[in-house]
């Protein structure tokens, strides 16, 4: 029986064909629409929410405060600390179960890590000598793979960066140094300064992360260095529980300058009223807040603006839905003389709410095709000229499949 009105939906919507493509190429793109958009602002706003116990995650950074009135006052934030601070910090307070510092690029120098920050890595192979530009490198502690969810292809998380002078490159870095060949093992050179041995491969960072590099270098043999030099690094500490995070910052601010800087860092004779503050930050805060001083990110993102594109994917959703159904309006009386005749030879009003929910179906099925197609016709172009990532089917999350499911079943319902 099913059949028969499966036969039946296909004659009559052959039979309308430009009715037919109107309403599939209306509701696909309508369709394609709130995919991309709710996909993509969906994952914009979680952020960083990936990484194993991110709740309990946090970067400490510094509120720099002078002058003792409104003409001369003023404030600057830092998205860093110095190197000796998070230590110092882990071991005051029992309810800090681990941190993890990283050095960024634009802080290098050559009495720091042996070379400065414009960075060219060197490597041989097959006798020649190949030069690349690197500008998305930094130092970390041994850490850093155990610390945050990055999947390593190569490698063990605990011993990646174990020694000094490790590299551990991302895949895309690893395939333009090396080809198909495993780089584990193999040498770079920086600057012809520092030698370095890779150790590991990473999957490449997602875009729904703070975090931007492509080769990392473990600090192991630099940390007298820093201490020398008090150097300014990200540094994050991972809490027990994710609810102490407030007292966690009252408590930091009460022990004050004294306890966490230096002498240098808390006297500055050249600004009147100078003094220095902490605050805590919430790992899946850091993308959406404003850059700070000292702080590298590959762009600031807008929770009210995502929210928005949310809210739109809805509204474009339903505003094809609706089309589909104006359309569908004056097509009724063509239908009443169908269905009076079929009335007339026994059919009942179940027959008929099976047949028009048959119709729905392929309509909206056809759409959902289409849809998916110029999802990923346009997968390219938006993300080289409006910034939007428009991932593969095989890397699109479980719980959006189900939000399109519900989409599409409501589609189906409703019109």
């Amino acid at each position: 029986m099913l059949l028969h009105y499966l036969k039946l939906s296909l004659r009559l919507l052959a039979r309308n064909p430009f009715f037919t493509f109107i309403n599939v190429l209306g509701l696909s793109v309508g369709f394609a629409a709130f995919f991309i958009l709710w996909q993509y602002s969906t994952s914009e706003l979680e952020t960083d929410q990936y990484h194993k116990d991110f709740e309990k995650i946090v970067r400490i950074g510094l509120y720099y405060r002078w002058g003792v009135n409104e003409i001369t006052s003023g404030m600057m934030t830092s998205g860093a600390i110095r190197s000796y601070q998070a230590p110092m910090i882990a071991s005051d307070f029992h309810q800090v179960k681990s941190f993890t510092r990283v050095l960024q690029q634009h802080q290098f120098d050559v009495g720091l890590v042996g070379h400065s920050d414009e960075v060219v890595v060197s490597l041989k192979y097959d006798g020649t000598r190949k030069l690349f530009e690197e500008d998305r490198m930094v130092y970390a502690d041994p850490n850093l793979f155990e610390f945050f969810t990055i999947p390593l292809l190569r490698g063990a998380p605990g011993n990646v960066l174990e020694h000094a002078g490790s590299a551990v490159l991302s895949e895309t870095r690893a395939r333009q140094y090396f080809g198909d060949r495993s780089p584990v093992g193999e040498t770079l050179m920086v600057n012809d300064s520092v030698v370095l041995t890779v150790t590991g491969v990473f999957k490449d960072l997602p875009h729904t992360t703070h975090l931007a590099f492509d080769l990392v270098i473990s600090n192991a043999g630099l940390l007298d260095s820093w201490k020398e030099h008090f150097v300014l690094t990200s540094s994050y500490l991972k809490l027990d529980n994710a609810g102490y995070i407030r007292n966690f910052e009252n408590e930091i601010s009460k022990k004050g300058a004294l306890k966490y800087f230096l002498t240098q860092d808390v006297r500055r004779p050249d600004m009147e009223g100078f003094r220095l503050e902490m605050f805590v930050q919430k790992l899946e805060d850091i993308a959406f807040s404003e850059p700070y001083e000292f702080d590298y990110r590959p762009q600031t993102k807008s929770k009210s603006f995502l929210t928005m594109l949310q809210i739109v994917s809805v509204l474009v959703l339903l505003m094809a839905w609706i089309n589909y159904i104006n359309l569908c309006v004056p097509r009724i009386h063509k239908r009443m003389k169908e269905i009076a005749t079929r009335k007339m030879t026994g059919a009942l009003s179940y027959d008929f709410a099976k047949q028009f929910l048959i119709e729905s179906c392929i309509i909206n099925l056809m759409a959902v095709a289409v849809a998916l197609t110029i999802m990923q016709l346009v997968r390219l172009p938006a993300k080289a000229f409006i910034n939007i990532l428009i991932p593969e089917f095989s890397s699109i999350a479980l719980g959006t499949w189900s939000i399109f499911g519900l989409a599409l079943t409501l589609g189906i319902l409703i019109t």
